[in-house]
């Protein structure tokens, strides 16, 4: 199981003291203090600790500044502001050890949601207009949800959810490198249709690819979906060391069993769909091929396969 925190990176940048003299035993300490583990607690909390004594010299989040608490290895950072649910931010931290080297590190927070909706990829059309549909299961709350194609570390493209109530059986629909030609709706059968563009610069791979839903940036996987041609003869078969690694993860995480979903039938008239009702097993089971001009995007799946 994957620790929950919701990070996305930490880019870090060390560096001795500047003009600093080492005698000739070598015995002054020219190493850069190492960050140990770090964890956002709350909304207004973050915690850190460090493999060496140090002073915090400076720390700012959106440019504001943060009180700190603690002293040693191990300190708590207080916002000015509780972190909004489902929004973005970057925490910089400075330490400097005893010695004077120092590390120079940026945190990529989001605002923690604690009422995520268990959601499954519904629909996927990897050509022109490349979408893809989410179907809600529960209600909540999609704040900070983050969709890609790849993992949290090898992605091209992502989408990360607003701070939107919904309710079980409404669909999300993503434009994901285009322009959306509808508009959120109310279906007939009383949920909602809500409609969003993903502004990503490139489209969805039609042949190998993957598709993963996260609760936050750096955090559990919801749901996650690898489709192939099959007939592939780089990365183990699937096409791209980017699809490959995504079947690892969600393999090791328990998030998908057997082969991945065929893709060799889409066309621009035929699309992956989920069998109605959300039906999930985590497997290529779960999925068809719809017939040509037989896509549900943004409605109720239909079973309407592709017979060959």
């Amino acid at each position: 199981m994957r620790r929950i925190i919701p990070l996305l990176a930490m880019l870090a940048v060390s560096c001795a003291a500047a003009g600093r003299i080492t005698d000739v035993f070598g015995t002054i300490d020219r190493k850069a203090p190492e960050v140990v583990s770090y964890r956002l607690e709350s909304s207004g909390l973050f915690t850190i600790s460090y493999d060496e004594d140090v002073t915090i010299e400076e720390a700012l989040i959106g440019g504001s500044s943060i009180d700190i608490r603690g002293s040693g290895r191990d300190f708590s950072l207080v916002f000015p502001v509780p972190l909004a649910m489902g929004h973005e931010y970057t925490l910089f931290i400075m330490a400097e050890d005893a010695y004077g080297n120092t590390l120079r590190t940026a945190f990529f927070l989001t605002g923690p949601n604690d009422d995520v909706p268990y959601t499954v990829i519904n629909e996927i059309a990897p050509e022109a207009p490349d979408r893809v549909e989410l179907l809600v299961m529960e209600d909540g709350n999609t704040a900070g949800m983050v969709l890609k194609d790849g993992t949290d570390g090898d992605f091209n493209g992502r989408f990360l959810l607003p701070d939107l109530e919904v309710k079980a059986n409404d669909i999300i629909l993503i434009y994901w490198n285009g322009k959306a030609d509808e508009e959120s709706r109310e279906r007939e059968d009383g949920s909602m249709t809500y409609v969003f563009e993903a502004g990503c610069s490139a489209g969805l791979t039609a042949t190998n690819a993957p598709l993963i839903l996260y609760k936050e940036e750096g955090g559990d996987i919801i749901d996650g979906v690898i489709y192939t041609t099959g007939d592939a003869e780089t990365a183990g078969g699937y096409g791209n060391t980017r699809t490959a690694e995504a079947m690892m993860l969600l393999l090791e995480e328990g998030r998908w069993t057997g082969p991945p979903i065929p893709s060799a039938d889409v066309t621009a008239s035929r699309v992956l769909a989920r069998r109605p009702g959300g039906y999930d097993t985590d497997s290529a089971d779960d999925w068809f091929t719809t017939a040509a001009r037989s896509s549900t995007l943004g409605d109720v799946n239909a079973y309407l396969p592709y017979d060959g």
